[in-house]
């Protein structure tokens, strides 16, 4: 059945529809779908048309159904995932992209039905988990071109930038792909002959974030481009989104949020009238994936099928029922081993608990059977914590729309039992039990921490800490008699007219009467406090260590290492853990002086009891030292005794213990060892190559410190103080808690979770994973009167069509949706586990561009990117020293394989990386001179491009201003960012300008470290006995520029804005990407998957917000236009040359030149005389009382 609306008129329409209304009016979205209506379809999105056939995807495959609707029949079937379907012109043929095997691809299928077949062999490969590659979407199919013997599709195979996408032609028998002259491109749709197009510059639709009500540089707006000509010129001026242009005859058709409503709706442009038209008036939700076929338009809207007649001027939405099998919902059995949340040690180290995939289990350390404690599949539960008294374990679950604190019995029998519901806010961990296992402690999204009665349920608010987002209270630890807490938190510091937070301080909370003290005066960051079993002291962790290390570039410099390992005594008469100590003559002969005046004596003898019986608790005769054993019998004491302490002068009382310096993470102590975390030192990209973590041990009776084992995390210590618990490599392990590095193969256990296993229901995990999401939204954005205004309706907008999802991306594009309501910029969701990917079949790359001899069929090199071998990531396959090989070669075979059209070439490199692999090369197409050469390929051949366009930029500006002006490219704000900037910046600093390009800027976070840099006044020069000289500090002297345009994204909109602010230079090219509110991390949903929230925001000195949805206006506006750049025109680079050599001309910047050698003896100033303070022969003595204040 078919719902028809006539547009301009009035329409009856069947009883299915809302009321009678003109479809020009009417709201034509499906609010209400998928509330309780158990017949609704799946949602269906993806359409195209082509006579009265629709083809679209649903529930992951292809389906076709009649324009009139009915029951669709399926296209295709098969493990993978179906997107951007397309009719060829004659209707023969569904182009399409796959991801099959790992990979997006292009593929085409009959439209009567058939065998798939694969165009594309190629895949952009990143760096997944555990080190294996990870193709991210590419290849997206756009449409056919005109005569319908070549698929179009856009692709970042050769782009030197993610957010560059480039148009390819592959023909439908098979073969090369063949680049479009477009530089770079979006949606697209060809006119009425084959050499003009309609099209958008970038590919933002395909992005996993759907911003709405966007206004930023990279608003789309419609451009025209002629083949022929070589000539462009732009269609639409919208300040929003004009999308997916759809070329017919003289009409081009395209979506648009430039109505009333600002929701996406299809418009229509005359290019005879020059008038827009509005065509559809949905209200709700956008219309999505509109394709043009013949005289139809098919499109999404909320998940249902429309499609509009563009001769009759109709609107037709199709009653369609689509039998889905079900087959990519299924239940099933998944490994817990690989998704493990977080974990805790049972109180006797003989069993640990894990969260995974929402469940909860326990699992022995050497026998006995794992547990599962979570039934209920659609359940997430995290954070699990074990109450001392082994009885108990706390977990954080949801509870309606936010999260509780829950308690079960750890073996598993009876029911959990909720203790708080933080005020209906999202709770973190981690859960602290006090020793004597009756409160427990969380914090929740205000960032609130929370003292709770097990018993009762009775909470206490603690205190609170609004530094950070989240994370806060993780250090969290309780006194042996339960009396106290300690933790770090922010110290606020005056700041003018406002209280910032400053550097962490540690604080102790007395249950009895709720009072909190500060200890220490906020000098140093003081972390991780901690008390010493037997209630004598209070370690921490504090930054008082400097390690000033030089910078191998500049004069900056840096404090690594800068942790040490300290304790405080909680009594004022308890003597220093470090004390002298002295040897007696009659120590250990029955004839200790009790009244020795030697408080570090007797400290001494007390020291070395508590070192007693470190090892396992059946085993107290060992006198070897072996498993870490001592040969004392004498018991250190636990107290759990209520503690008395000398809060007064408790920091002045501290000591550093004698451990190297580090990076100390986490702390534990028991029986008089202190068990600590070391981490490697961070570059920005992660650990410093050769350094691993460290589990540390220090004995405070030998007082010696050494590492226990290496490559660790997550570590824990029992609560009894037996037994070691943490990841090593991957393994979950348990050894007992002792001083002994070697405690021997027999004392260490893994905790095997290969065959523990969690039943998964993928439609029950669903509702949970969009419910966690729309609460982290609520929780954590940033404004919360906006988005709890907000908030709910648009929640419950998504969560109506919640019931027809078919896949966890249906359920991900929900949730994208929702997030992008607001139109914040950081706001997106990141896929979910499908569960019908299968294990990928990577392409590798051998960093050319090849190009097909028709005349013979063979690929020969038409380029080598030549890279840099001496950099890491950047190494060339084919421009290794002493490879025959050259551009122009012929490649004739790939591993012996014989390659020739139409076989592409990338489908032999299927499967190859990480492999050596041989190529058959020669000097033309009949195989002269053919020999063998061995290349090991590159899994992403970005860098190699990125690159050469670096080199190209730098040699067009070196050429232009005949070798006076720097160029430095900014390709990121993180490691990529920063390495490329003191790669290429020390080295032009003292040009006489310079050019920092920070187009296609992906963003991160080192804006402050490079204006340390650039941002700098001279203050003077030094030179030497030959006239070397040098500034200081070391400031450019030359004149600056930047380049900015739509893709300065995120800190590259900073950096366009601080450039500008500070007056370095003019800024020049187009508006910024937009987005100043960032993320400090990201949320985990059920089943795989995370989001992030915008939780902070960037105002200016003046008290307003900046750049967010607007972006940074260029001093000089300058557009890249295609006509341009296909003759090697970079009109906003050229101009910055321009510019900059005016500037140089005609007021040139030079160095101070230094002055005339001075005498040995310099004559001197005439002083000041002392005036009524001259005393004696014309001496003078000051008298500071009048100096000024």
């Amino acid at each position: 059945m078919a719902l028809k609306t006539a547009l301009g008129g009035v329409a009856a329409l069947v009883a299915l529809t809302v009321g009678v209304a003109s479809a020009a009016q009417a709201d034509t979205s499906s609010a209400d779908k998928g509330s309780g209506d158990s017949a609704a379809p799946p949602l269906m999105r993806y359409p195209t048309v082509h006579g009265n056939t629709v083809v679209f995807e649903a529930g992951g495959n292809l389906w076709k159904t009649s324009t009139r609707g009915g029951t669709a029949t399926q296209l295709t079937n098969d493990p993978g995932f179906d997107q951007d379907a397309h009719f060829s012109p004659d209707g023969k043929w569904v182009a399409f992209t796959g991801w099959y095997q790992g990979n997006t691809d292009v593929y085409i299928v009959p439209a009567s039905g058939g065998r798939v077949r694969r165009l594309t062999y190629h895949s952009i490969n990143n760096p997944g988990d555990n080190g294996q590659l990870k193709p991210v979407e590419d290849n997206r199919v756009v449409g056919w071109t005109p005569n319908g013997k070549n698929v179009v599709f856009l692709s970042r195979r050769d782009s030197f930038n993610p957010q560059v996408m480039h148009a390819y032609t592959v023909p439908v028998t098979g073969g090369l792909p063949k680049k479009l002259p477009i530089p770079w491109t979006g949606p697209l749709s060809f006119g009425p002959n084959d050499h003009t197009v309609a099209y958008n510059k970038l590919a933002r639709v395909y992005r996993p974030f759907h911003r709405k009500h966007y206004y930023g540089g990279q608003a789309q707006d419609i451009w025209a481009f002629d083949f022929k000509s070589g000539k462009s010129h732009r269609i639409t001026h919208w300040k929003g989104a004009d999308v997916w242009p759809m070329w017919s005859g003289d009409t081009i058709y395209f979506s648009s949020d430039r109505g009333p409503n600002h929701i996406q709706n299809l418009w229509a442009y005359s290019q005879k009238t020059k008038q827009f038209k509005q065509l559809t008036h949905f209200k709700t939700y956008d219309i999505e994936f509109p394709t043009l076929g013949g005289d139809k338009i098919a499109f999404s809207d909320a998940g249902d099928l429309y499609v509009y007649n563009t001769k009759q001027q109709q609107l037709t939405k199709l009653d369609v029922r689509v039998p889905l099998n079900g087959v990519k919902a299924m239940p099933h059995w998944a490994d817990v081993a690989g998704h493990v949340d977080e974990s805790a040690i049972a109180p006797n180290g003989h069993l640990a608990v894990f969260s995974s995939r929402g469940a909860l289990f326990t699992v022995p350390a050497k026998y006995g059977s794992a547990t599962t404690l979570t039934q209920n599949p659609a359940a997430d539960e995290r954070d699990p914590a074990w109450s001392p008294d082994g009885k108990q374990i706390a977990y954080i679950g949801a509870k309606g729309d936010h999260q509780a604190v829950y308690v079960r019995p750890a073996d598993g029998s009876g029911k959990p039992r909720a203790l708080a519901d933080g005020d209906k806010l999202s709770i973190h961990g981690p859960l602290s039990w006090s020793p004597d296992s009756k409160h427990l402690t969380y914090v929740d999204a205000d960032q609130t921490l929370w003292l709770v009665d097990v018993k009762s349920g009775k909470r206490t608010k603690i205190t609170r800490d609004p530094s950070e987002t989240r994370g806060n209270f993780s250090d969290i630890h309780w006194s042996p008699g339960s009396d106290w807490l300690a933790f770090s938190k922010a110290t606020p510091q005056p700041m003018g007219n406002m209280t910032v937070p400053n550097i962490r301080a540690i604080y102790l909370y007395h249950v009895a009467d709720g009072k909190l003290t500060q200890l220490g005066d906020g000098q140093y960051n003081d972390s991780d406090p901690l008390f010493s079993d037997d209630g004598k002291y209070l370690f921490f962790v504090s930054q008082r260590i400097v390690n000033p290390t030089f910078s191998n570039f500049d004069e900056i410099t840096a404090g690594l290492k800068s942790s040490g390992l300290y304790a405080a005594t909680l009594k004022k008469g308890t003597p220093s853990p470090i004390a002298p100590r002295v040897r007696s003559a009659t120590e250990g002969l029955g004839d200790d002086s009790d009244d020795s005046d030697d408080a570090s004596q007797k400290q001494g003898s007390a020291d070395k009891s508590a070192s007693s019986d470190h090892g396992d608790k059946d085993d107290k005769n060992d006198t070897s030292g072996k498993n870490g054993k001592s040969d004392k019998k004498a018991k250190h004491k636990i107290d759990h005794k209520p503690i008395d302490i000398d809060v007064a002068g408790l920091m002045d009382r501290a000591v550093r213990l004698p451990v190297p310096d580090a990076n100390i993470s986490n702390i534990f102590e028991a029986k008089g060892i202190v068990y600590y975390t070391t981490e490697p030192s961070q570059t920005i990209e992660g650990p410093l190559s050769g350094e691993k973590s460290e589990l540390r041990a220090y004995d405070m009776d030998k007082r010696k410190d050494q590492t226990l084992e290496t490559d660790v995390q997550h570590v824990a210590l029992s609560a009894d103080g037996s037994t070691l618990f943490y990841q090593h490599k991957g393994d979950w392990t348990t050894r007992p808690a002792s001083f002994a590095k070697n405690p021997g193969d027999d004392a260490v256990d893994k905790i095997d979770l290969s065959g523990v296993k969690r039943w998964v229901v993928p439609e029950a995990e669903w509702p949970t994973a969009y419910g966690e999401a729309m609460r982290d939204v609520r929780d954590y954005f940033l404004n919360p009167k906006l988005i709890h205004k907000i908030w709910p309706a648009i929640d419950d907008r998504y969560r109506k069509l919640l019931p027809r999802a078919a896949t966890r991306r249906d359920v991900d594009w929900l949730i994208a949706n929702a997030m992008g309501s607001p139109g914040e910029s950081h706001m997106y969701v990141r896929d979910g586990d499908d569960g019908w990917k299968t294990p990928a079949n990577t392409t590798a790359d051998l960093g050319a561009e090849f190009a097909l001899d028709k005349a013979s069929g063979r690929y020969k090199i038409s380029k080598i990117y030549t890279g840099d071998n001496t950099v890491p990531g950047y190494e060339a396959p084919l421009n290794q020293p002493g490879l025959k090989v050259k551009t122009g070669d012929y490649v004739l075979a790939i591993n012996g394989q014989s390659l020739k059209a139409p076989t592409n070439p990338y489908k032999l490199l299927q499967g190859t990386n990480g492999s050596t692999i041989s190529l058959k090369v020669a000097d033309d197409a009949s195989g002269k001179n053919a020999h063998i050469i061995h290349v090991d390929p590159v899994a992403n051949a970005h860098k190699l491009h990125l690159l050469a366009w670096i080199r190209h930029n730098r040699q067009t500006v070196d050429q232009m201003s005949h070798g006076q002006i720097g160029y430095v490219y900014l390709e990121d704000m993180e490691a990529t960012g920063m390495k490329e900037f003191i790669r290429q910046y020390y080295s032009q600093r003292n040009k006489k300008a310079i050019i920092f390009d920070d187009r296609w800027n992906l963003g991160g976070f080192i804006d402050p470290m490079l204006f340390d840099r650039i941002d700098r006044q001279l203050d003077g020069m030094f030179t030497n006995r030959y006239r070397a000289t040098s500034p200081t500090p070391n400031a450019p002297m030359g004149y600056m520029a930047a380049l900015i345009n739509r893709g300065s994204a995120s800190d590259g909109d900073i950096f366009a804005y601080m450039f500008k602010k500070d007056h370095l230079g003019p800024t020049i090219g187009s508006r910024t990407w937009a987005g100043v509110r960032g993320y400090d991390g990201a949320f985990d949903l059920l089943g795989g998957g995370s989001l992030v929230v915008s939780d902070d925001g960037m105002y200016g000195d003046n008290g307003k917000w900046i750049v967010e949805n607007i972006g940074v206006n260029p001093d000089v506006t300058v557009h890249d236009k295609p006509e341009d750049l296909n003759a090697g025109h970079d009109a906003q680079l050229e101009k910055a040359v321009h510019m900059l050599m005016d500037k140089i001309q005609s007021k040139p910047k030079t160095y101070p030149q230094a002055p005339a050698w001075m005498p040995a003896f310099p004559p001197q100033p005439d002083y000041p005389t002392c005036g009524s303070d001259q005393v004696g022969d014309g001496v003078c003595e000051w008298d500071n009382s009048k100096a000024g204040h």
